[in-house]
């Protein structure tokens, strides 16, 4: 017998924390071409929409399941075809009040996010807005977490758009729901995957020398992103998060990113948090905060490559937690530090141990009262490789995603930064209460954007200086040189 595809651990743990103030969901919101999805007399061809996304569900499954439950002895809640499952629940049209532009669109996401799904339908919807501008559309996307993580949004949508604008025609067969599985299938599977539980142990036990160096490696790993998360400044937007949110974003080229983390001998996940601490830094000083010999806690995202792309859908992703630098003016310094800092968390953290961690505190029934209380992050972080290449909603071309990852607890900011085509953006969802000096962080991150851009500048032109130095000094002892004659 197959076994069924439960929920994972991870999965389940983004329903318990789940809770009107803590919605556990992520986002994208896009513009969109409007002229291939307007009818000749200008309305929204909405149904055309719908049918390109129903036509590509048979990728992901999931997007037309429902959780399920299954009760004592039956195992872990699993995802079951929702007979009810109708797409314009889903795909749905809103048009966006007077005067339009970005700004609403933003307003409307912001809103969107402070909204839980209803469990009893598949955790997903996307909106298409109209009067965003005369020649765009936006799109915003909204997923749960417990159905996919970030990396795992991001290969959903590659699966529900295209990569190209006309793609060849699909014969897509009529979908028609399959019947949950029955008392007994769920018994006999539930006990069948304990059964393989207890044979890894089994097996783990038969080489009792490599099981004891593998838990002392995960302990001492454990340990030190505990002795690194221990102790996180306090600061006055660590509060336990309400329910509205606020969103800003930065776009920038993604070539130029990748030119000035090569040119500066970094990584691109540090240029990132570069510009995320610089926005922080510029509110605590707008705050009255000190920001001298002060190191926000930050975790970053990390997941296993081979899992990404193994996998479409689920929650695969760990974190390290790298202490980053907010007070040092010197950006070459700063930059230098959180560097240094990422490198040495990478390498001495076990990313799958947080997830593991959070986990244990969801089984047990603590990890709201915890997440809310804690003392050892500061930050949240999330860094997205997107599609290279563009995507296509129904023959339209998807511009300038905005990442919008979940807040939880007391961290009532997170960062994202999603790249797409030849295009970057840096993003943030704020608790809005705990930031209405959102502005400062974004004219901050902006700032040191413009820092980054002028370090790179100044490598360049030492540099040149360097080889044109270089080359006098060369051609001059060429010049005053002996000869020497060929040995030939």
């Amino acid at each position: 017998m197959k076994p069924l595809a439960r929920l994972s651990a991870a999965d389940l743990s983004n329903l318990a924390l789940e809770a009107p103030d803590t919605p556990m969901h992520q986002a994208v919101l896009a513009l969109v071409e409007a002229a291939p999805l307007r009818g000749p007399d200008g309305r929204v061809l909405i149904e055309r929409l719908r049918e390109h996304v129903a036509s590509r569900l048979e990728r992901v499954p999931q997007l037309r399941q429902v959780v399920h439950r299954p009760g004592l002895f039956r195992g872990r809640p699993l995802l079951v075809d929702d007979p009810r499952f109708r797409i314009e629940n889903h795909v749905l049209l809103e048009t966006l009040p007077a005067p339009g532009g970005e700004a609403a669109a933003l307003a409307f996401a912001e809103r969107q996010m402070a909204l839980r799904f209803d469990r009893s339908r598949p955790l997903w919807a996307i909106w298409v807005l109209d009067g965003v501008t005369r020649d765009r559309l936006g799109v915003l996307i909204k997923l749960h977490h417990a159905i996919a993580d970030g990396p795992a949004m991001v290969n959903i949508l590659a699966q529900v758009f295209d990569i190209e604008p006309l793609p060849p025609g699909r014969c897509t067969e009529a979908w028609s729901p399959a019947p949950p599985p029955r008392g007994g299938e769920l018994v006999r599977d539930n006990l069948a995957q304990r059964l393989a539980t207890l044979k890894l142990w089994i097996a783990a036990l038969a080489h009792p020398g490599r099981t004891f160096r593998a838990g002392v490696a995960a302990v001492r790993a454990l340990l030190e992103e505990l002795r690194q998360a221990d102790g996180a400044p306090r600061t006055s937007f660590n509060r336990p998060v309400g329910a509205g949110r606020r969103v800003a974003a930065l776009h920038v080229s993604l070539d130029d990113a990748k030119a000035i983390a090569h040119g500066l001998g970094v990584k691109l996940n540090d240029v990132f948090l570069f510009v995320a601490a610089r926005g922080l830094r510029d509110a605590l000083r707008g705050r009255g905060e000190n920001v001298r010999g002060v190191s926000l806690h930050m975790s970053i995202a990390v997941t296993r490559p081979a899992v990404r792309s193994a996998t479409v859908s689920g929650n695969h992703v760990g974190t390290v937690v790298v202490p980053v630098p907010v007070g040092i003016d010197d950006a070459a310094s700063e930059l230098r530090s959180i560097a240094e800092a990422t490198a040495q968390a990478k390498t001495m953290q076990e990313a799958s141990l947080s997830m593991e961690l959070m986990v244990l505190l969801a089984e047990t029934g603590v990890a709201r009262a915890f997440t809310r209380r804690q003392h050892m992050l500061n930050v949240l972080t999330t860094n997205l490789p997107g599609p290279p290449v563009p995507l296509y909603m129904a023959g339209a071309r998807l511009e300038s995603p905005v990442a919008m990852p979940p807040i939880a607890g007391n961290v009532t900011v997170s960062f994202a930064a999603l790249s797409y085509e030849a295009g970057l953006c840096f993003s943030l969802v704020a608790d809005a209460r705990a930031w209405p000096d959102l502005a400062a962080v974004s004219a901050g991150m902006a700032s040191g954007w413009r820092e980054l851009q002028a370090m790179l500048s100044a490598s360049i032109a030492s540099e040149k200086s360097d080889v044109s130095t270089w080359g006098s000094a060369t051609r001059l002892r060429s010049a005053t040189a002996p000869m020497v004659s060929d040995p030939a």
